[in-house]
């Protein structure tokens, strides 16, 4: 039986972390519109400068663009081309995008996120600004490799609370692929070592909770629990018809 005692971390290559101690930090002599995506251009600033591969600004736009789906498509739609990107806002506003203009040209990348943005803000006021700007960052960091994801300020103050010793963890070294948990590592002499995992063990449920689709820290704190509690994880590995639950 899984004892929480030793920290579990996660394997992510990058973790792109915007964070407020309370409110986003900006320029007050910043222009008000700009202030209000300040966050988005911050996160757009870290990939194209600190991402350990070049990445393309056009799949950057594509990116951020399909992560605003999740706003529904009674507010937007998205259809994308190789070469052409057609944003639809409330039915009727059609923002049309072409990869000529945005691919080698990072101003014409942050001037289409601003119109995108600045669209659905006169359509729907009512949208909390912060959220919308967020949803858009994680579907740009959705194209980078399966490791790297934004970390939004109220997770990373559960992570924070977690790394001082609040949460305890089993020893194991997990990462995402396709929506989908696995295990990298268990580390030696930990319960998760003596359970039995193995890299490359894919962890279908936890306490009976299924992970598909989860982020990676919503798993990582059901994993984790209070210290001295007890986890049950649900494996599949190689070679078995079913999962198996290791407790």
């Amino acid at each position: 039986m899984f004892s929480r005692k030793t920290l579990l971390s996660f394997a992510a290559l990058l973790f792109l972390t915007i964070w407020f101690a309370a409110a986003p930090v900006v320029n007050a002599a910043l222009p008000k519109h700009y202030q209000e995506k300040k966050v988005f251009y911050d996160a757009l600033s870290i990939v194209l400068n600190k991402y350990i591969t070049p990445v393309g600004n056009w799949s950057l736009l594509e990116g951020s663009a399909k992560g605003l789906l999740v706003l529904g498509q009674e507010r937007l739609t998205v259809k994308s081309e190789p070469d052409q990107l057609q944003v639809t806002i409330a039915g009727n506003k059609t923002l049309q995008f072409t990869k000529e203009e945005v691919e080698h040209n990072a101003i014409a990348l942050v001037d289409s996120m601003s119109t995108i943005f600045d669209t659905i803000f006169e359509q729907f006021p009512q949208l909390d600004k912060t959220k919308v700007i967020h949803t858009a960052i994680t579907g740009m960091v959705a194209t980078l490799e399966p490791n790297s994801y934004f970390i939004e300020p109220e997770d990373l103050k559960r992570l924070q609370d977690q790394n001082r010793g609040l949460f305890g963890g089993i020893g194991l070294e997990i990462t995402i692929r396709n929506g989908e948990i696995y295990v990298v590592s268990p580390y030696e002499g930990t319960p998760a070592f003596h359970a039995g995992l193995r890299p490359k063990d894919h962890i279908t449920a936890v306490d009976g909770q299924r992970t598909s689709g989860l982020r990676m820290i919503e798993v990582s704190e059901r994993i984790r629990g209070k210290k001295g509690s007890k986890v049950t994880l649900s494996i599949m590995r190689d070679g078995w018809d079913a999962p198996r639950d290791i407790t």
